[in-house]
This record gives C-alpha cells, structure tokens and sequence, in this order.
C-alpha cells in the first residue's frame, strides 16, 4: 500500500503516477516486502524560503515486516527528488533481500 502526503504543494496526476510507478517496483525486488502487511509512506514538502535546487523536500518510508527502511532527499523538482529516494531505497531493499 502506498500513501502519498503534500506539504505545501499540490501533485498533478501524472507526478502521482510517476511517483506509484516508480516506488511500486521495490515491492517486487523481494518476495518479503510483496504482502498486505507491507505499507510505504511518501512525503513531499516544497520550501520556498530553500535554495532552486533544495526546494522539494521528500521522505519515503518502508514499513515492511520487522524492518524499516528511510529515504530522504532534497531535490529541484518532484521527479529528480523521487528518483534520488527510489536509488536509495534501492540498496536497502536489497540488503534486505539477502538477510533470512
């Protein structure tokens, strides 16, 4: 389950699909992140007082069985940002993967 929470800006649709397309595909990375029991939380903050490039705020937050895992970048748009956290998560889903 993925829930999606704004501060301070207003997402279009298609930044909505791009964001659920691509933090949807950590769940398929492992079988153990793949139930009902898994829920991953985004938050995107825009800051005008930052600087161009530090202005979208954005945490992701795993909650998967026994484990939870935490991105959180600064970025210029709400896609770059996204991508910088997917990266992230990337590797600690991945390290997740591979312990029993």
């Amino acid at each position: 389950m993925l829930d999606i929470h704004t501060k301070n800006l207003t997402l279009s649709s298609s930044q909505e699909g791009i964001i659920k397309s691509k933090l949807e595909k950590l769940f398929h990375l492992a079988k153990r992140l793949n139930d009902e029991s898994t829920k991953m939380k985004v938050e995107i903050d825009y800051d005008k007082i930052q600087e161009k490039h530090k202005r979208i705020f954005t945490t992701v937050t795993i909650f998967a069985p026994k484990k939870s895992m935490r991105a959180e970048t600064h970025a210029s748009s709400v896609e770059n940002s996204i991508d910088e956290c997917e990266k992230k998560l990337r590797v600690q889903v991945e390290k997740f993967k591979t312990k029993v």
